[in-house]
């Protein structure tokens, strides 16, 4: 990943080569992988470069979720009310919703709970991975509802984020209205591959002479 990001900024260096979208879409990909590295500061920078070529919403909800890590809430929860949920394509949707939720559930607001809970069961998701994702979601910002929320809610709604996030890899566009799918092939893959890396590793280690 941190040989993307050389790449990245490389590729970004020329100033004339892209165009408007070219260049935003290059930036949120470089802000994707510092998410991806938990180096929310420059994923932040990074985001905010990505609106500034070209201001669309999805920036904005990614950048919000930069903000809240580092624990900027005001300026979380402000760029994330600037963002029209229906100006969304519908899977960008679906990351506004899961990224409300964690928000609200934060400040543990009560209105902005009842709202995170109306949003998860408006958006569509075609996906059953991302629907079992959501509903997890929506359990627990119920819970905040119901119980007043807790620091370890909050902590396990932020590692529920994550889940959704570490699947990016094997997310595939698909031609249609109905938007993204899991590669599940690939995903089975990397998993058969880590396990025999692993057995290798230890296999090396048993013959290491004492």
């Amino acid at each position: 990943m941190h040989e993307a990001v050389a790449l990245y900024e490389g590729l970004l260096a020329d100033e004339d080569y892209w165009s408007p979208r070219g260049r935003a879409g290059l930036l949120a990909w470089l802000g994707e992988t510092y998410r991806l590295l938990k180096e929310w500061g420059k994923a932040e920078a990074a985001y905010a470069r990505a609106f500034d070529a070209e201001p669309a919403g999805i920036h904005r909800v990614f950048l919000s979720e930069c903000l809240l890590r580092q624990s900027k809430i005001g300026e979380a929860a402000e760029t994330l009310a600037s963002v029209k949920i229906e100006e969304l394509h519908p899977a960008e949707q679906v990351d506004y919703a899961f990224g409300f939720a964690t928000l609200a559930i934060e400040t543990n607001e009560r209105a902005k709970l009842e709202q995170a809970k109306q949003v998860l069961k408006s958006v569509k998701v075609p996906d059953p991975y991302f629907r079992e994702r959501r509903d997890a979601f929506l359990l627990n910002v119920q819970e905040a509802l119901a119980s007043g929320g807790s620091p370890a809610l909050a902590q396990r709604t932020t590692g529920l984020l994550d889940t959704v996030r570490s699947a990016s890899p094997y997310l595939i566009l698909k031609p249609t209205f109905m938007g993204i799918g899991i590669d599940i092939g690939k995903i089975f893959e990397d998993l058969a591959k880590r396990r025999q890396r692993r057995a290798e590793k230890r296999d090396a280690a048993k013959k290491k002479p004492d």
